[in-house]
């Protein structure tokens, strides 16, 4: 806590005494690796708070009694998914090249999670939850069957007949029954072998509507009397 006061400190009295720029904010792509499938949204934030702190990055704070940093997250990952496509806007009091802000920040974070890309966006830029609207996923996929191909062609079968697909869906509110047909883009098929299929899925992400993969995948295998066990999850892209 003290660091923490500390910390914020700083960044007031710098910012009085310097003239800025209206906006220095940088949108960070980052991979979470398997070490990490396990922690949660809001403990990603505080990973990401102690590590600006130890990088001594100028991020900036929100005024008021219980100053925060300046972040917005992108699409929270599920827990127990890998991926290569989280996102982060960071509000900076000072501006930094993006090299320097990469690699400061990875000097500090732990190995399982690292910043790929540093951009910094032009003013009024919408934050990365108003831009994005699906999330594509790399799903594995025990079909518990010889011809795995086969079970892929009765959930495209389904697929293209476009009739709804009603499942108990949670919200913020309530569990209630909901069609998820709409909120599956896409899906393409590879059979790795052994029975093991991967899935390349694109589902509805944002702040409408969000479906997650394993529903989609779990919901269309129900339906079309086919057995499955999903793997593993990795998120490719938020789009």
């Amino acid at each position: 806590m003290a660091e923490k006061n500390a910390a914020v400190a700083v960044q007031l009295v710098t910012k009085a005494v310097f003239v800025l720029e209206n906006n220095f904010t940088y949108r960070l792509r980052y991979s979470r690796g398997a070490d990490v499938r396990y922690v949660s949204h809001l403990d990603i934030l505080k990973l990401f708070d102690r590590a600006c702190r130890r990088a001594e990055l100028p991020v900036d704070y929100s005024e008021g009694f219980n100053p925060h940093p300046e972040f917005v997250f992108g699409m929270p990952l599920p827990v127990g998914v890998t991926s290569e496509a989280e996102y982060v806007d960071i509000k900076l009091y000072e501006k930094i090249s993006n090299t320097d802000f990469i690699r400061r920040l990875n000097d500090s974070l732990p190995p399982a999670v690292r910043i790929m890309e540093s951009k910094h966006l032009a003013e009024r830029t919408p934050n990365i939850m108003k831009t994005v609207s699906a999330s594509k996923y790399r799903v594995l996929v025990d079909f518990k069957c010889a011809d795995v191909s086969d079970a892929f062609e009765k959930i495209e079968a389904e697929l293209d007949l476009n009739r709804p697909l009603v499942v108990m869906k949670k919200t913020k509110s309530a569990t209630k029954e909901t069609d998820i047909r709409p909120m599956i883009h896409s899906i393409e098929f590879t059979d790795k072998g052994n029975g093991i299929g991967e899935l390349l899925i694109v589902t509805a992400a944002g702040n409408l509507t969000n479906l997650r993969p394993e529903l989609a995948i779990n919901s269309l295998c129900e339906v079309c009397g086919v057995s499955c066990k999903i793997e593993s999850i990795h998120r490719l892209e938020l789009i």
